[in-house]
């Protein structure tokens, strides 16, 4: 009987255990990637209008936070999962055709148009057109700025993009809503305008279950601009239109390419995104660049790396939180981010960023196009969202598209609490990228703006800047200068008693060496200093490079001419009228050419960086001239330095902007200066016999260190010389 019991424990227990087995077999068919993210499935629906954009891009993470750390924009606490029935299938999904308003009930736009009236623009810095084709932007145009210097076209920071009449981009619109695990493409769908005023505009769509047309869900989506601010508001709001729970997700345009004047340097723009560093800062004040977040948006389009920009390994692994996403040019910057918490109490009122994740879970990219037409949007997809029956949520977004200047962005309490001053970088990039220092450049920005506020042009600022740094940077290039000169002299009076060692040692190499280190203790002549006289010179570089990378990006000297309009008073001459162009002394018009193989596009004749030439020419006979006999390859190299100097340089430069060249002409003109003054007192220390009077080193100094150091290593040289011969004796 016990062995019969026994035998029926032994037998459930094994069918059990075969069955638990089965079950975690059959759960877990499911592969994970090695991120950890699923790839939820993408079974859109028909789309209600003809358009190619898919459903979302990448993959799409599974949230698991409360919908009150959602909301309230600070830490996501990680909620455990709670087992629920499967919501039922929506089937086939379609949009419900809302009623059409004729152009008259629309006004003059059958687009809807919100801000300034461009010819009499009033209180708002921008205005923006919007469209109801996914409820997306038709363009958005600045007020203050233009795009050429002549002012005839305001400056258009966003746009939309047709590369075929499929193949289109509306940034901010709507691209795709999933209904209880089913897509439906949004790209072309037409919204109804519900709403029309001149700082908002709202604008909202329905969509249903195509069997029966019965309505389930409605967004609404609600465009806003405030006076005096480069903010676009889009409130979106999703409301269940049934008495069952629906998860709703949705996918949408985020920015989309800037603007790229082409030209010198190339194309500068950049994706950046600001994140939150819990670990670091736990209370969530700060915000922070992504540690390589400068990306060219070429390499944002070539990279698949980049087909899901947020979250990426680096911020998975860290644990950051994406605050918000920009896309750059050289002066202008467009930034998506969640509302900012604005709170009232004692201290007044405070402003706090909130994180983008949760509430939205996938920030990728979107190209359309090919080769070098192809364009760029950034895309956000939300985390699912659980709608009761009857009820609603908002998942709202705020646009910054405005210039990267520090009065704009540095002063504002929401730019602050965003840290969007980050975004204004001083950076050529290269090798020069680990010489720019952000503070040295903002600071000689600033001293700049001082300059302009005392001089009225920027021109005159730029050149007295040059000025005052090559005043303070004087001794120093005095003293490299002065070093070099001198012992080149020393080097060369002491020729023919060098000749002379050299044909009584040509056997002795060793003996050779010690009787001219011994020459030149006499004569007090140092070697080593020809080297440490280039010291001084490369410590000026980060300064250099700074002002380089300053006077390309600041926008304060974008469209600002220079001396005055001096060149302006006569008719319409471009010439310097503009400091961020090339300075247009003759302009070709129709004569414009494209040169081969190099593809500039050449369509003036600068003068400054003929100037430049000619100036480097001159500079050259000013220059530090070594006094000792170089032999030919030497010379032949020297030869070519010139050449480079006085020719390669000027065509380097020759469509830089013209507020660069008068810097660098400016700089060129102070260091011919710098050099007349060296030579001066070369001829002085000379004439008085000083140039060849021995100076004894310090006792315990730098230079007595070195000495004694060169010396040691002499004798160790001849030590290892005279060894082998004393083992070959």
């Amino acid at each position: 009987m016990q062995r019969t019991l026994i035998t029926i424990v032994l037998i459930g227990l094994g069918l059990g255990l075969v069955l638990m087995l089965a079950n975690k077999e059959e759960n877990g068919s499911k592969p994970i990637p090695e991120n950890g993210r699923t790839t939820e499935p993408q079974d859109a629906a028909p789309p209600p209008a003809t358009s190619d954009v898919p459903a979302a891009d990448g993959p799409q993470p599974r949230d698991t936070s409360s919908d009150d750390n959602r909301d309230n924009g600070l830490a996501a606490t990680p909620q455990p999962e709670s087992v629920e029935p499967p919501l039922p299938d929506p089937g086939l999904l379609t949009v419900i055709p809302g009623p059409r308003r004729t152009a008259e009930e629309y006004g003059d736009q059958v687009d809807p148009v919100i801000g300034a009236a461009l010819d009499q623009p009033g209180d708002y810095p921008l205005q923006a057109k919007l469209t109801i084709i996914g409820a997306g932007v038709m363009h958005v145009d600045l007020v203050n700025y233009f795009k050429e210097i002549d002012k005839k076209e305001h400056y258009r920071i966003q746009e939309r993009f047709l590369a075929s009449d499929e193949d289109r981009i509306y940034p901010m619109g709507v691209r795709s809503v999933e209904i209880n695990g089913k897509w439906i493409n949004l790209a072309g769908a037409l919204w109804t305008v519900d709403q029309h005023e001149t700082d908002r505009v709202v604008m909202s769509i329905t969509i249903a279950r195509q069997e029966d047309n019965s309505p389930l869900l409605k967004i609404t989506r609600t465009y806003r601009v405030a006076p005096g601010r480069y903010d676009l508001q889009l409130e979106q709001e999703l409301t269940n239109l049934t008495d069952d729970p629906l998860t709703v997700r949705l996918n949408q345009f985020a920015q989309g390419d800037l603007p790229m004047k082409g030209g010198y340097m190339g194309d500068r723009r950049t994706v950046l995104t600001g994140y939150f560093n819990p670990q670091y800062d736990p209370s969530r004040t700060r915000t922070y660049l992504e540690d390589d977040a400068q990306h060219t948006r070429a390499n944002v389009i070539e990279d698949e790396d980049f087909q899901t920009i947020w979250p990426n390994p680096n911020s998975l692994e860290q644990k950051y939180e994406l605050v918000y996403a920009a896309m750059s040019n050289r002066y202008f910057t467009v930034a998506v981010h969640r509302p900012i918490d604005k709170r009232s109490g004692e201290q007044g009122e405070t402003y706090r960023a909130r994180a983008m994740q949760p509430m939205f879970s996938t920030l990728g990219r979107h190209v359309i196009g090919s080769g070098e037409d192809r364009l760029l949007a950034l895309t956000l997809t939300s985390a699912p969202r659980k709608l009761a029956g009857g009820a609603s949520q908002r998942i709202d977004l705020e646009i910054y598209a405005g210039p990267k200047k520090k009065e704009v962005l540095a002063d504002d309490p929401v730019y602050t609490a965003l840290g969007l001053e980050q975004l204004i970088i001083y950076n050529i990039g290269g090798c020069c990228s680990y010489l720019t220092f952000q503070w040295l450049a903002k600071f000689l920005l600033a001293f700049l703006a001082l300059l302009y506020a005392g001089l009225a042009d920027w021109g005159v600022a730029i050149i007295i800047l040059v000025i005052v740094v090559r005043l303070l940077l004087h001794p120093l290039t005095k003293k490299s200068q002065l070093q070099m000169m001198k012992v080149g002299k020393q080097m060369a009076s002491l020729k023919p008693e060098m000749e002379k060692l050299k044909k009584k040692y040509k056997d002795n190499q060793s003996k050779l060496n010690q009787e001219m280190m011994q020459l030149y203790r006499e004569k007090g002549v140092n070697p080593a200093a020809m080297g440490l006289g280039c010291l001084p010179m490369f410590l000026q570089m980060p300064i250099w490079i700074a002002l380089y990378a300053m006077l390309y990006f600041a926008i304060e000297l974008r469209h600002e001419s220079a001396l005055y309009g001096l060149f302006q008073m006569f008719g319409d001459w471009k010439f310097m009228a503009d400091l961020s162009s090339a300075d247009r002394f003759i302009p070709l018009g129709k004569a414009a050419f494209t040169i081969p193989l190099v593809g500039w596009h050449i369509d003036s004749i600068n003068l400054l960086p003929m100037l430049m030439g000619v100036v480097f020419y001159f500079q050259q006979k000013y220059m530090a001239q070594p006094q000792a006999e170089m032999s030919e390859q030497q010379a032949q190299q020297q030869k070519i330095m010139k050449v480079m100097m006085i020719f390669l340089f000027p065509v380097m430069l020759y469509k830089a902007p013209c507020g660069l060249t008068l810097y660098i002409l400016a700089s060129t003109f102070g260091g011919i200066i710098d050099s007349k003054l060296v030579r001066k007192e070369l001829k002085r220390l000379e004439d008085s016999g000083e140039l060849f009077k021995k100076k004894t080193p310090k006792q315990g100094g730098f230079m007595d260190r070195l000495q004694k150091a060169a010396e040691a290593k002499q004798r160790e040289m001849q030590q290892k010389q005279q060894g082998p011969k004393k083992r070959r004796k």
